[in-house]
């Protein structure tokens, strides 16, 4: 296709050549020759290697970046969208590609100027073809504009039809920008300044899938306790037992859509500040709502002068501030020599060890109506917890740790035999392994550097 769009300007070049190598025109015909490599390179089209994974956007165009921030949908009136826009020299290749999987629902033309188009408020002013495609996981918009040398948008697909991801849809002819407008659960992993090549990753899905995920269970075991407090009120037997159950495993089903979100951005090296805040945002709700209702429910409505919403509260409102303070150090320049501990206990582990005791409490008074006076322990648990996380003791991040570093088979064996010892007695391990996590904070500054290292696996922490 761009051999088709180059054809015209290649004859005309090579005609000029020939003519001035005719004539004998020496310096003319450098001069045409010149030409001609020049619209050669121009209108190449190099193959590239599109990548497999289904939840991975690629670039829409070769280029410099030159924005990466958060713009309106400008023609088609959906909302807002996480923007990247391109800056695409005459030296850069100029063919348009699908950053999807997709169908072209709709496509817009506006004539206007020929502004230098590396200046983000032309985008209105220049001329400019917008593409809406409809993904599997919703709308991405891929806009064209013409830039101050620039003089034709070429379209190669229609409405209706499908494109394939890196699949060829058009071309801006002698320099322009490419913009492309993602949803913005799409995880960005490129800077101001980068430059990319069409149809290489630039945008993932999957972190924001995970931090979904653990929203989704969060919300689950939200309706879970009301279920069960409504079963409480009016069964005679133990029947209420089994949505409480319930509601604990979707909080340490959230436990490990969080675990998995944060491993799978540093993976691919695709953290983003929308990340944070949405994994944040997910985080209230499964580790922070969630174990507080729950509790409240099983234990804290029974105390007097209204103190047990209160307890509930207060480890709502500290689970919360130590998110928030959390993203600000993160926010803040990353030095060489910033610890990867977490300071204070993490809101995750911290819901995971209140899930893990009540469900060692219900499984214990199973057959009987009401939960025995070893209740209240869940009661003094959530006030200490509240003050753990934003204490000064520091706790390992197991996130970074590195899973593809080899290691020894024994050694593997012996960590899959307790994984699935863990999977097997879950009812009792959860509480054991959550429990030590919270104690080994306090042992830990007294234990020896050599055996951190075995007990964290520090050497392969990136």
């Amino acid at each position: 296709m761009a051999l088709a769009e180059a054809r015209p300007f290649l004859i005309g070049a090579a005609g000029l050549l020939g003519a001035c190598l005719w004539l004998g025109w020496w310096i003319p015909s450098a001069l045409a020759a010149l030409l001609l490599a020049g619209l050669l390179l121009f209108f190449r089209d190099p193959a590239r290697q599109i990548p497999a994974d289904p939840l991975a956007l690629v670039s829409p165009a070769d280029g410099k970046v030159i924005c990466v921030d958060e713009a309106e949908d400008p023609c088609f009136g959906l909302g807002k969208f996480r923007r990247v826009g391109i800056f695409l020299s005459v030296l850069d290749v100029h063919v348009n590609r699908s950053p999807c999987d997709a169908v072209v629902e709709k496509t817009h033309y506006s004539a206007g100027e020929f502004l230098d188009a590396r200046h983000l408020e032309v985008d209105l002013r220049n001329e400019n073809q917008t593409w809406l495609l409809k993904s599997p996981r919703g709308p991405v918009l891929v806009r064209q504009i013409a830039g101050l040398i620039a003089r034709r948008i070429v379209a190669w697909k229609k409405p209706s039809e499908s494109v394939r991801k890196g699949e060829h849809i058009g071309m801006i002819r002698f320099g322009s920008r490419t913009d492309l407008y993602v949803p913005t659960a799409c995880a960005v992993h490129i800077t101001v300044g980068q430059r990319v090549k069409g149809g290489e990753t630039m945008a993932y899905l999957l972190p924001s899938l995970m931090t979904a995920g653990n929203l989704f269970c969060g919300f689950m075991a939200v309706l879970q306790i009301i279920q069960g407090s409504l079963l409480q009120a009016s069964s005679e037997n133990g029947d209420w037992i089994q949505p409480y159950e319930t509601s604990l495993l979707w909080i340490l089903g959230a436990f490990i859509f969080d675990m998995l979100d944060g491993r799978l951005a540093r993976l691919g090296g695709h953290e983003s500040a929308f990340g944070r805040e949405f994994d944040s945002l997910a985080d209230v709700i499964s580790f922070g709502i969630a174990p507080a209702l729950l509790v409240f429910k099983i234990v804290l409505a029974e105390l007097p002068a209204r103190i047990g919403w209160m307890i509930a509260f207060i480890y709502l409102v500290c689970g919360a501030m130590r998110l928030a303070r959390f993203n600000s150090l993160t926010a803040q320049p990353d030095p060489a020599n910033r610890s990867k501990d977490f300071t204070g206990f993490p809101i995750p582990a911290a819901a995971g060890l209140v899930a893990s005791v009540t469900l060692l409490l219900l499984q214990y008074y199973e057959s009987d109506r009401v939960i025995g006076d070893w209740k209240f322990l869940l009661a003094g648990l959530l006030l200490f917890l509240s003050f753990m996380m934003f204490s000064k003791v520091r706790y390992p991040s197991f996130k970074t740790i590195d899973w593809r570093t080899q290691r020894p088979v024994p050694r593997m064996l012996l960590i899959v035999a307790i994984f699935a010892l863990i999977v097997q007695t879950y009812r009792f391990s959860l509480a054991i392994l959550f429990t030590g996590y919270l104690v080994y904070g306090f042992i830990r500054p007294h234990i020896s550097r050599k055996w951190r290292h075995e007990l964290e696996d520090e050497e392969t922490l990136s």
